[in-house]
């Protein structure tokens, strides 16, 4: 059994820790961006979702009567 190099024990330990703060600072940021800004976050989703539902009706209005029968 090969022994392990001491140098690169400490930056293999090191990669687990920064990954369980990340997750943990992007969990407690995720909350109070919603907590603080819960209304103009819920303002730009249902602008994005009218204007999607504006698009779909535009392109199915000319969709449908292109294939009319006159």
């Amino acid at each position: 059994m090969a022994a392990r190099d001491s140098r690169l024990l400490g930056a293999e330990e090191y990669t687990g820790y920064s990954l369980i703060i990340i997750a943990a600072g992007l969990g407690v940021g995720g909350w109070e961006l919603w907590y603080f800004h819960h209304g103009e976050i819920s303002a730009i989703v249902m602008q994005v979702s009218h204007l999607q539902m504006i698009f779909i009706r535009r392109s199915s209005y000319q969709t449908y009567n292109f294939f009319e029968v006159p």
